[in-house]
């Protein structure tokens, strides 16, 4: 493209994804006739801004293209600037991937993935702890027969007990992990207290969750956003030795933003990739959600997840609508 957003080059197989000749193309800006209607103003502020000089080059960046039929390609773009001799920017050389089938598989991996993780948290809940709460129900009632017929075996008895309790206890817990929404009635909220009470039991941190926008879960999609929140946490403990974990939900103007700040060591490098598979499934959920996803170590120490929630207008023309409405603010320390 040069400066104005024209299109000067364009090869072959960009002609292909378009559904146009290359001279049906070229001298078209590219804002203005190959992007959705909702996409034009906004990338096309920042591609002036970008040869402004006033935003940093971004070098990877996706987004859906319109081809001749108005069908929509989604596109993993990888951009540079072009210079003169003078270092006077000309215009910006975009080497794009048509990705629309890999993310619709990873899309169809995370939903089964997701489907089965709750299945076996409701069997764990259904069936396992069931029968965990039954035998302690029984060993309860031995106890007290023994305390009448044979005092000197209930200490016994009582131990059996505890294991049984705790057995029940954890149980109770990997279901919660594993299908939150079955053990809360699936209230946003209160599934994220119950997984920082969690983590303040078992780590011994201190967790703190600001939950100033109420979601309203009708869609069982929104369980990618607790996945989310839940796989922050575990990289602060185990990559970061995070002591302390932040969360906020807040309503914006363009739907809802969540924050995962922790104090631990950060990233290596400040560099996501090196956290391995963790954060790109973090990345695959959010866009299940149509959210941004975005991960960094600021210099003052620790990391910073954010995840930015579309309005509900903008999931329903993505055809991924979730009813959202404001409620109570709770915080749990």
């Amino acid at each position: 493209l040069n400066t104005d957003g024209n299109v000067s080059m364009i090869n072959r197989k960009g002609c292909e994804v378009l559904g146009y000749e290359e001279n049906e193309i070229i001298g078209k800006c590219w804002f203005d006739h190959f992007l959705p209607e909702e996409q034009k103003q906004q990338v096309g502020e920042v591609f002036d801004l970008l040869l402004k000089g006033e935003i940093e080059l971004v070098e990877y960046y996706e987004n859906t293209v319109l081809n001749k039929h108005g069908k929509e390609t989604l596109i993993s773009w990888h951009n540079s600037l072009i210079k003169d001799m003078s270092g006077n920017i000309t215009g910006c050389l975009s080497s794009g991937e048509d990705i629309t089938e890999r993310k619709e598989l990873q899309r169809q991996v995370l939903s089964i993935t997701s489907r089965v993780q709750h299945e076996i948290g409701q069997n764990l809940h259904d069936g396992l702890t069931q029968q965990l709460a039954g035998g302690l129900l029984l060993l309860q009632s031995l106890e007290h027969k023994l305390e009448i017929t044979s005092p000197s075996d209930v200490k016994d008895v009582v131990k059996i007990s505890q294991l049984v309790r705790e057995s029940l206890d954890q149980a109770v817990d990997a279901s919660r992990l594993l299908s939150p929404m079955h053990t809360v009635a699936w209230d946003f909220g209160e599934a994220i207290n119950a997984l920082m009470r969690k983590t303040e039991d078992i780590y011994g941190l201190e967790c703190r969750f600001n939950y100033g926008a109420y979601i309203d879960d009708e869609e069982l999609e929104i369980i990618e956003l607790y996945h989310i929140v839940q796989e922050a946490v575990n990289n602060s403990i185990k990559h970061g030795f995070a002591k302390k974990i932040q969360i906020d939900l807040t309503e914006q103007a363009s739907g809802y933003l969540l924050t995962i700040e922790d104090n631990g060591i950060g990233l290596p490098n400040n560099n996501a990739r090196s956290q391995g598979m963790g954060i790109k499934i973090m990345q695959y959920r959010a866009e299940l959600l149509g959210a941004s996803f975005d991960i960094r170590s600021p210099k003052t120490g620790g990391t910073i997840v954010t995840c930015s929630i579309p309005s509900p207008s903008s999931l329903k023309a993505q055809d991924r609508p979730i009813e959202q409405k404001q409620g109570r603010m709770s915080t749990h320390e």
